[in-house]
């Protein structure tokens, strides 16, 4: 960041209310896991389970993101000082990259309980890496605003780094597009 230490705060209020997403998150995944686990360790995984529940999480996610999104300008207007409503120009950038997030951390069940190590690895060090330099670019072209695309930026390749790394795991998952391509790629 600038040495603009205003705007290091406001970003920082955008954060805090941004992660209303995170904590709900958070919270369905403690519902969801356990089901997860469950429908993994059975001799046959129902994958149509599967699947229900990610439209369900995703679906739920998606309309509090949205949700979020909407109230927190009046919170902004009613309940902070007119000196923070800048924090709405790095709010929605902010939200969208928790709400990919949010998706991104559904995935991770499969690779705990599959012992993938390596996985979690490859996706660790990948968004490690991209956070840095994204940080890096994007702050210094565009300060505080960079910091805010940064995050849906990271969380963007995050989710596609994930998707792609557990292909072979998902593509059963029915309706899902890894299926769909598996189908049209039969040898």
């Amino acid at each position: 960041f600038s040495h603009d230490y205003a705007s290091v705060g406001i970003y920082s209020v955008a954060i805090t209310l941004a992660s209303l997403i995170l904590v709900l998150s958070s919270a369905l995944l403690q519902y969801f896991n356990p089901k997860i686990y469950t429908l993994l360790k059975e001799q046959e995984t129902d994958y149509s389970s599967l699947s229900r529940y990610f439209l369900s999480y995703a679906g739920v996610m998606l309309l509090a993101t949205l949700l979020i999104i909407a109230v927190i300008p009046f919170v902004y207007h009613f309940g902070l000082k007119p000196s923070y409503s800048q924090g709405l120009n790095y709010y929605f950038f902010i939200c969208i990259g928790y709400f990919l997030w949010s998706l991104s951390i559904f995935f991770y069940p499969f690779m705990l309980y599959n012992k993938q190590k390596k996985k979690l690895l490859i996706v660790s060090v990948c968004s490690i890496t991209i956070c840095i330099v994204t940080q890096y670019l994007f702050i210094k072209r565009l300060d505080t605003m960079g910091a805010a695309i940064s995050i849906s930026v990271v969380y963007f390749f995050n989710l596609i780094i994930t998707i792609g790394t557990l292909y072979k795991e998902l593509s059963p998952l029915p309706g899902s597009l890894f299926s769909k391509l598996k189908e049209g790629v039969k040898p």
